[in-house]
């Protein structure tokens, strides 16, 4: 895996003062994540493959690729509920109204393999992947 740290200064304009971006590549696949540091200390993640967030980076989360459609929250909601698992937070960020989106879902545990396999046959979900951060 390749990782590749970008602190330069950007034209973009943003809500955020300091950010890094890292760059991850293997295999073909490319991710980005941003974070900031908002106030003295307040770590926070910023984007996420071109998505817009704003998530603190501690715990579990449940990365969903998903098109934006209605239906989709209740549903991995409802998944999650079935397996006992708890949603401690709930971020999403789109391309564009109808277009591509993401969905950060912060879990008090780790999301068992049979559990993510089955939000994969949703008709919405793109990918499905458990972070530990």
């Amino acid at each position: 895996m390749h990782l590749k740290a970008d602190a330069c200064r950007s034209r973009e304009v943003t809500d955020y003062i300091n950010t890094i971006t890292i760059t991850a590549r293997n295999a073909g696949n490319t991710h980005e994540v941003a974070g900031a540091v908002i106030g003295n200390r307040a770590l926070r993640l910023i984007r996420i493959d071109g998505f817009r967030v704003e998530a603190v980076p501690e715990g579990y989360f449940l990365m969903l690729h998903n098109r934006d459609v209605p239906g989709v929250v209740g549903a991995v909601g409802t998944m999650l509920g079935e397996a006992g698992i708890n949603i401690g937070g709930l971020e999403l960020g789109r391309d564009r109204v109808g277009g591509m989106a993401l969905s950060l879902v912060e879990v008090d545990e780790p999301v068992p393999p049979a559990v993510i396999e089955k939000l994969k046959t949703l008709p919405a979900i793109i990918s499905a992947s458990l972070l530990k951060l």
